[in-house]
């Protein structure tokens, strides 16, 4: 079974732990850390599926970084895919003639996000794939027909003005600014 597992968040030079729930594994709290002083969502024994305190973590990141009047019309769903795509850091491009592409789906191409509903978001399989004027994803960036559109450029669009990403910790003291933000672990699964 594949789990959904980070690195704690940690100060520089210092070693990150794996925050995963497998089976064998020492059972003690995580907590989910946030700014500005709030307290630390609690998990007594995370279990690997994304889950904090009841809380979910995408939800969270997503809640966290997303205006509430764009949250407002979104399900549950579409804001845990927002959460996703937001930690996935889900590359957009632009051709010169304004056309926007990405190579995996993304929250950012479906029609809830605001700033692009009348934009076209071409999704391609693979870097094979024949995106504009006859190139390739790969081609089309060497030869300059595609740019790449920061995460935080199309955030910024949706006003979000600061970005509060995931930061995991088994010290219940640690404090959110002060940690670098978790990674998530790709590809984690249970033996």
């Amino acid at each position: 079974m594949r789990l959904i597992c980070w690195n704690t968040a940690t100060v520089q030079g210092e070693q990150p732990e794996i925050v995963c729930g497998q089976s064998g594994a020492t059972i003690r709290p995580v907590y989910l850390l946030q700014p500005h002083g709030q307290a630390p969502i609690v998990e007594q024994w995370y279990k690997g599926y994304g889950v904090f305190g009841g809380v979910d973590a995408y939800e969270w990141l997503a809640q966290k970084n997303i205006p509430a009047e764009t949250l407002a019309n979104m399900s549950t769903e579409e804001i845990r895919s927002a959460g996703i795509s937001i930690e996935d850091n889900t590359e957009l491009y632009q051709d010169t003639n304004g056309q926007w592409y990405t190579n995996k789906w993304s929250w950012f191409a479906e029609d809830s996000f605001p700033s692009h509903r009348n934009r076209k978001i071409h999704v391609f399989d693979n870097y094979d794939d024949i995106i504009c004027e006859e190139m390739d994803y790969n081609a089309a960036i060497e030869q300059g027909m595609l740019t790449l559109v920061p995460q935080n450029a199309i955030l910024a669009e949706i006003g979000v003005k600061d970005f509060y990403p995931l930061k995991f910790s088994f010290d219940p003291e640690a404090q959110y600014d002060s940690l670098s933000p978790s990674e998530r672990v790709p590809n984690y699964e249970e033996v």
